[in-house]
Parts: structure tokens; C-alpha cells; sequence
């Protein structure tokens, strides 16, 4: 029985290297759909709060009241602008497949020096995403702050109109939360 010789130690570790870029990729390329995910829920959480500003705006009695929902409508505004900045595709310019194979289907470099510069757009393509991922997720940590805020903003809002005061029937002016006497 003949064996065939082990691959040289070289074409040994670029295959190695290779598998640990792989790994290291789908791992980055599981962040980016993470952080793209959860800018999705950030853009819809502010969505849903400049939604609800509408009908408070509306009801306030007063000038001043409904002039002041421009602030947490600015927010819910501003959260909605670093979410997206978040989600936006970006380019990694890395070669593309097709043009990996136009190039070097038929070119005089060895399988060892292929196998290399594979591994090193690899290595390339890997370092390109984390920065992109690390740009993204200050992002999306500025935009939950501003959702959070916004949400604030709301409910002071909110509980500001309920608060302001109010003509009752006889046309006397009492504070939102008494009862009109019977």
C-alpha cells in the first residue's frame, strides 16, 4: 500500500489559519446581524413614540403644552437617525468571488500561495466587519440611549398634560386630577 506524503507544514497551518477565519467570520458576521437587529427594534420603538405624540399633542389645552411634545418628538427623531445608522449596509470592498476566479482560476501562482491570499482577504474581510460592527454598535448604543430618553421625555410629557389644568363645566378652572363636584 502506498500513502501519499502529508501536505507540507506550511499548506498545513494556512489551512488551519483558514478554519480559525472562518470561524472568526461567521462569528462577526453573527454580530452584524445581532446589531442589525436590534437597531430594527430601536427604530420601531421610536416609531412608536412619535405615533403616540400625535394624539397628546393633540389634546393639550394649551399653546405652550403642545408646542413642548417637540421635544420628545426631536428625540424619538434623533433615535430614529443613529438606529438607521446602525442597520445602513456599508461595504467591506473585499474581491469579489467572481473576480477571485477571473483572476486566479487560471494564474502561475502555486495552491500554496493561493491558499495564502485567500486566507489573508479572509483575515482582511474579518477586520474590515469588526470595525464596521464596532462603528455600528456605538451607534445603536447612542440611539437605545435617545429611545430611552425619549420614553422619559413621554411620560414626563404625558403626565405634564395630565397635570395642566382644566376648565370645568361651571367654567372654573381646576387641576386635571379633582373631580368636578355632583
Amino acid at each position: 500500500m502506498f500513502r501519499k506524503a502529508p501536505p507540507p507544514v506550511r499548506t498545513q497551518r494556512i489551512r488551519l489559519l483558514q478554519a480559525q477565519a472562518d470561524i472568526a467570520l461567521a462569528h462577526s458576521m453573527e454580530r452584524t446581524r445581532s446589531i442589525e437587529t436590534k437597531a430594527s427594534f430601536v427604530v420601531a420603538g421610536a416609531g412608536l413614540i412619535a405615533t403616540a405624540l400625535i394624539p397628546i399633542a393633540a389634546a393639550a389645552d394649551s399653546v405652550l403644552l403642545a408646542g413642548l411634545t417637540i421635544v420628545p418628538l426631536a428625540i424619538a427623531v434623533f433615535t430614529i437617525v443613529y438606529a438607521v445608522r446602525a442597520i445602513r449596509p456599508l461595504a467591506l470592498e473585499v474581491p469579489s468571488p467572481r473576480h477571485m476566479i477571473d483572476q486566479y482560476l487560471d494564474s502561475s501562482l502555486s495552491a500554496d500561495e493561493l491558499e495564502d491570499y485567500i486566507l489573508e482577504i479572509r483575515a482582511v474581510e474579518v477586520d474590515k466587519r469588526d470595525l464596521l460592527n464596532d462603528t455600528r454598535w456605538k451607534a445603536l448604543r447612542v440611539g437605545f440611549r435617545l429611545l430611552v430618553a425619549s420614553m422619559i421625555s413621554l411620560v414626563l410629557f404625558a403626565a405634564a398634560l395630565g397635570l395642566s389644568p382644566k376648565e370645568d363645566f361651571v367654567g372654573q378652572t381646576t387641576p386635571a386630577t379633582q373631580t368636578p363636584a355632583s
